[in-house]
């Protein structure tokens, strides 16, 4: 009776632990990827928005460029901050740092772009918007989008280490679990 008590016992630390586990992987790899990903989507949007934004020539739509780049860049800022919440490891962080540091700086450019680029009645100034972009704000972006990427890797390899370590801690518990209910079983026939 013992024995199986000892297993009993064992079963619901091991399940608790593997919940914890679980809950862990979930929050610093499931959802951050969908984090990153969020980020990552209104990143490339805030470019888009930008590029139409000084090469449109009708007024309205141009209006509403600068309105939905202000919003993306708004949104993408939001998502950075939490995705902060989910790095998990140092080489993450190293990441991550790189990327904030690149995005006030893209941010800053991308402004003065649109500033310049915005008004439909300055044709050299929008020219001058358009080379800045080409110039400027690409390879910035560049560089962004791949640490982004970087991130995303990490984070995925991150939680694919989880997951193969929480494999192992559910063998081993039900192993253990196999065992101490067979031990309870050989010690009630002799």
């Amino acid at each position: 009776m013992t024995t199986c008590s000892i297993a009993a016992v064992l079963g619901v630390v091991m399940l608790i632990v593997t919940m914890t586990l679980y809950k862990n992987a979930l929050n610093n790899y499931g959802f951050s990827q969908g984090d990153i990903g969020k980020m990552m989507i209104t990143f490339a949007d805030t470019r888009s928005y930008l590029r139409a934004a000084i090469g449109y020539q009708d007024e309205n739509l141009v209006n509403s460029c600068v309105e939905n780049y202000e919003k993306k860049k708004e949104s993408c800022q939001q998502y950075t901050k939490e995705v902060k919440n989910t790095v998990s490891s140092s080489d993450e962080e190293k990441i991550y740092s790189s990327i904030t540091e690149k995005l006030t700086e893209y941010y800053e450019i991308c402004d003065a772009v649109l500033e310049k680029g915005k008004n439909t009645q300055d044709i050299d100034a929008r020219h001058e918007a358009q080379q800045m972009a080409q110039d400027q704000v690409a390879p910035i972006y560049e560089e962004i989008y791949q640490d982004m990427v970087k991130l995303m890797d990490a984070n995925t390899e991150h939680g694919d280490k989880l997951e193969k370590i929480l494999t192992m801690v559910e063998l081993i518990t039900l192993i253990a679990i196999i065992a101490v209910i067979a031990l309870a079983i050989l010690s009630l026939i002799h």
